[in-house]
């Protein structure tokens, strides 16, 4: 198993699959220069699932760096021992998804 891809090994749902053509969607045409938040605020997520969605497709190098929400955010998710799979991004979504809806 490949670490440094773990795109490669992983497939997104449906929900993951949308907010990645979005993110996309929005950076292809200007050659991704964006970071994870200015992202995140264009497209109406949280920057916790962009970098999660990029993470999974292979996209994080291309976007600039962001201190604040690889330290703040990724970077904590990461080292709280859930893992980006698919699943735990599905729940974390759906989770953010509900707060935002009450």
């Amino acid at each position: 198993m490949n670490m440094c891809y773990p795109h490669k090994r992983q497939k997104l749902s449906a929900h993951s699959e949308a907010i990645a053509f979005r993110i996309w969607a929005h950076c292809a045409p200007s050659g991704w220069d964006y970071t994870h938040k200015e992202v995140a605020d264009a497209i109406g997520v949280s920057a916790l699932s962009v970098v999660s969605v990029c993470n999974l497709k292979g996209w994080n190098r291309r976007l600039r760096a962001n201190d604040d929400v690889r330290i703040g955010g990724y970077a904590d998710w990461r080292s709280s021992g859930r893992g980006a799979s698919p699943l735990t991004i599905d729940a974390e979504l759906d989770d953010i998804a509900a707060r935002g809806s009450a």
